[in-house]
């Protein structure tokens, strides 16, 4: 990808790209494929990153600061964010909430206890080391929509049993 990378920036060949879908295999090594993703969209205006696992498992999590970049980068255009089959902890959906502005759809997979913490105590400061995020209403919606397909697919596989 290192390669296809360099070819892509060379030709400016994402310099229009609105909307991309990204897979991760369980062979990928992370690390190389994040800094390759990060150089690779980093001159795209991205609306919309769909990124999914090719299994139900990941060796490796995509670490909190890749999502922090990618955020950085996109956050101001980002109207759909999508990562299915892997984790993504609250703490990356806090910062993905508050920073993508015209957000309008959010797919996350995330601990069924972290999303029950989040739904309690709405809104409220989240704590993280010494700072806090506060979380807006929109925030706390986005997390009950995610709580609720989320809670919705393990009903459906207890049912499939």
């Amino acid at each position: 990808m290192t390669r296809f990378t360099s070819i892509c920036k060379m030709h400016k060949a994402f310099r229009r790209l609105r909307s991309i879908t990204l897979a991760v295999h369980i062979e990928t090594p992370l690390q190389t494929w994040m800094k390759d993703v990060t150089e690779l969209l980093s001159t795209a205006p991205l609306e919309i990153l769909q990124i999914y696992a090719t299994t139900t498992f990941v060796k490796e999590a995509i670490t909190d600061n890749f999502w922090k970049t990618v955020v950085t980068m996109h956050g101001s255009r980002l109207k759909r964010f999508s990562i299915h089959r892997m984790k993504i902890s609250l703490d990356a959906i806090s910062d993905i909430c508050s920073r993508c502005h015209v957000l309008e759809q959010l797919f996350v997979v995330a601990d069924r206890d972290d999303l029950v913490r989040a739904l309690c105590f709405p809104p409220c400061n989240l704590r993280r080391s010494s700072k806090s995020v506060r979380m807006t209403w929109h925030d706390v919606f986005l997390l009950l929509q995610t709580s609720v397909r989320f809670m919705s697919n393990s009903f459906l596989e207890r049912m499939q049993r």
